[in-house]
């Protein structure tokens, strides 16, 4: 699957305030916010959440910074009182199967492989996730394809398994741009002649780090559309994509 095409990374709620993220509702922010003020305090919330990876051991440097990404999640509806005023309530961190949304929840999840997919298995998406799962281990360590593939799914004992070829196409991409090694053993495979059998996938000498945090550039040409839906579908997925950045640690 080309990472040119643009679906939204997690699903979301019908009422469009929650997306799901193993199993747990995560409240959307406030659709009613301009375009510039989001892209305001998005920024800002990328920038608290620099501050808390490079803080390190500094913990007043860390604390400053959480407060920061606080006040940013609380600005964009993500946290704080509900942004809706219709007196329902906020189901924000609690387990989709314990609210009003588990019948849905199970209907969806219970739909084809290939419907699953598309909502969560962007080649971006697992780019990142591959990226923010190297970025938060010690030099030297790896992760298996098999891994990411069950942090992504929708449903980790059915539909990991339909994701691996995926996951081991971007691989394999990143590999080739020097930014990974994938591995068998203690030798470095070809990427453009990989096989089955088990891999690890390692740091390559390309993978940049500033500060102590791993960057990656999401595919610039994701940019390039009139369709208001597929510009929202790109905010969404370069916001989760920040996300995976911090390991699915929302602060």
């Amino acid at each position: 699957m080309s990472s040119k095409r643009l679906i939204r990374p997690y699903l979301q709620t019908p009422d469009g305030r929650y997306f799901i993220v193993n199993s747990r509702l995560w409240r959307l922010s406030n659709p009613k916010l301009t375009a510039e003020v989001r892209a305001h305090w998005v920024h800002e919330l990328m920038q608290a959440r620099r501050q808390v990876r490079v803080a390190k051991a500094d913990s007043r440097l860390r604390a400053m910074g959480r407060i920061r990404v606080d006040a940013a999640k609380r600005a964009l509806g993500e946290r704080g009182p509900p942004w809706w005023d219709d007196g329902a309530p906020d189901y924000n961190r609690h387990n989709v199967a314990n609210t009003p949304y588990a019948s849905w929840f199970a209907s969806r999840v219970g739909s084809t492989i290939a419907e699953a997919r598309e909502f969560v298995c962007a080649d971006l998406l697992i780019e990142a996730r591959i990226i923010a799962s190297l970025t938060h281990r010690e030099s030297g360590a790896s992760t298996c394809p098999s891994e990411i593939a069950r942090s992504l799914a929708p449903n980790k004992e059915k539909h990991w398994r339909s994701m691996m070829p995926q996951v081991r196409e971007v691989a394999a991409k990143l590999a080739r741009a020097g930014r990974v090694r994938i591995t068998r053993g203690s030798v470095a495979l070809d990427p453009n002649k990989l096989v089955g059998g088990p891999v690890r996938i390692r740091l390559g000498p390309k993978f940049k780090e500033e500060n102590g945090m791993a960057t990656t550039t999401p595919h610039p040409t994701l940019m390039a559309t009139d369709d208001p839906y597929q510009r929202e579908a790109i905010f969404d997925i370069f916001r989760r994509w920040g996300y995976l950045q911090t390991n699915l640690d929302p602060l």
